[in-house]
C-alpha cells in the first residue's frame, strides 16, 4: 500500500477520535455551566429554604431531585431550572404533604349506648294537654332565603405570569405551525389576595413556529403562545407573550467540525509527505469532517409532558373569581 493511502487512513482515524473528544468536551463544559447556574438559583430561592434540592445536567436536560413541603415549592424549583441553554426539565422532586389532622371525636351521647332523651315527637311520653296545645298553635313560617347576588368579575392585569404544565409532549421535529396544544395551570392566580384563576384550570394554545434543523445548517426552534383559558364551565380568550425554545446552532458546529478536520489532516499529511502530503491530508481531513457531520443527527427541541412553561399576559382579562363561580 502506498504512503499516500496510509497517510489518508491515518489522518481519518485521528480526525474521528479528535472530533469525538471535542464534541464530548464541549457538551460537558456547557452542561457544567448550566448545572452551576441552576443550582445557584435553587439555593438562592426563598421558596426552597431548608429543602435539599439538587440538579444534574446532561445534554441540556436538567434533572431535579429532592423533597419539598408543598407543590408550590416544587413548581418554583422547576421555574428556577428554566433558563437559556436548558432544553428540558425533568422534575423528580417529591412533595412531603403533612397528614390531615384526625377528625374531632363525636359527642359523648352519640358514642355511648345510652338512649336519646325523649322529645316532643314521642306521643307516648308527652302529656295529652301538651299534644293538644301543639296541634292548635300554628308552626312559625320559615325565614326567607337570602337573595343570591351574581359575583362581580375581577380583572387580571397585563404582565401577570401564567405558569402552565404541558399535558402532552411537543417537539420541533413533529410539530407544525398552527397546531394546537393543551396544558393546565400549575399555580393559581390571585387578585387582591383572592384566587381569581384556580390551579388546574385548562389552557389551550397554538404552535407559532416549529423549525427542524438540517444536517449542516440551521437551528431547531419551537415557539408557543397561549390562546384561551377555561374553568368552572366558563372560557376566556388570552393574549400572551410567546415562549421560544432553541436547540444548538447547527451551522457553527458544522463549520468547526469540517474546518478542524482539514487542519488536523494537513498537519498529519505534512508530517508524513511534507508539502504535497499536507495538501492531501487537508482534503482528506475536511472530507472526513464533512462525513462525520452529515451522519450526526441534528439537535431538536423536545418538551416532554409535565414541562412547566411561563407566559405573560399582554392584555388584561376579566374573569369570574374561582370561589364565586360554583
Amino acid at each position: 500500500m502506498s504512503s499516500r493511502a496510509l497517510a489518508a487512513i491515518f489522518s481519518a482515524s485521528i480526525l474521528a477520535v479528535a472530533i469525538t473528544a471535542c464534541s464530548r468536551s464541549s457538551a460537558n463544559t456547557q452542561d457544567q455551566t448550566i448545572n452551576q447556574a441552576v443550582q445557584s438559583k435553587l439555593n438562592a430561592d426563598p421558596a426552597l429554604s431548608g429543602a435539599a434540592v439538587t440538579a444534574s445536567t446532561l445534554n441540556g436536560v436538567v434533572t431535579l431531585k429532592g423533597s419539598v413541603n408543598s407543590e408550590a415549592a416544587r413548581q418554583a424549583a422547576a421555574g428556577d431550572a428554566n433558563m437559556p441553554g436548558v432544553t428540558q426539565v425533568d422534575n423528580q422532586i417529591s412533595t412531603n404533604t403533612p397528614a390531615n389532622p384526625s377528625a374531632a371525636p363525636a359527642p359523648a351521647n352519640a358514642m355511648s349506648g345510652a338512649p336519646a332523651p325523649a322529645t316532643s315527637m314521642s306521643g307516648a311520653s308527652a302529656p295529652r294537654h301538651a299534644r293538644s296545645s301543639s296541634r292548635s298553635s300554628a308552626a312559625p313560617a320559615p325565614a326567607p332565603a337570602p337573595a343570591i347576588q351574581a359575583a362581580a368579575p375581577v380583572q387580571v392585569e397585563t404582565g401577570t405570569t401564567l405558569q402552565v404544565r404541558l399535558n402532552s409532549p411537543l417537539s420541533s421535529a413533529s410539530a407544525t405551525a398552527g397546531q394546537g396544544w393543551s396544558a393546565t395551570l400549575a399555580q393559581p392566580v390571585r387578585v387582591n389576595g383572592q384566587i381569581a384563576i384556580p390551579r388546574g384550570a385548562t389552557l389551550t394554545g397554538d404552535v407559532v413556529a416549529a423549525d427542524s434543523a438540517g444536517h449542516f445548517k440551521g437551528q431547531s426552534r419551537l415557539v408557543l403562545a397561549l390562546t384561551s383559558l377555561a374553568y368552572n364551565g366558563q372560557s376566556y380568550g388570552l393574549t400572551t407573550t410567546e415562549v421560544s425554545r432553541l436547540a444548538g446552532n447547527r451551522t457553527t458546529r458544522s463549520e468547526v467540525a469540517i474546518g478542524g478536520g482539514a487542519a488536523l489532516g494537513a498537519l498529519v499529511g505534512a508530517l508524513v509527505g511534507h508539502g504535497k502530503g499536507a495538501a492531501i491530508g487537508a482534503a482528506t481531513g475536511a472530507g472526513a469532517g464533512t462525513a462525520a457531520q452529515a451522519l450526526t443527527k441534528p439537535a431538536e427541541v423536545n418538551l416532554p409532558a409535565e414541562t412547566v412553561l411561563s407566559f405573560t399576559l399582554k392584555q388584561p382579562v376579566q374573569v369570574v373569581p374561582a370561589a364565586s363561580a360554583h
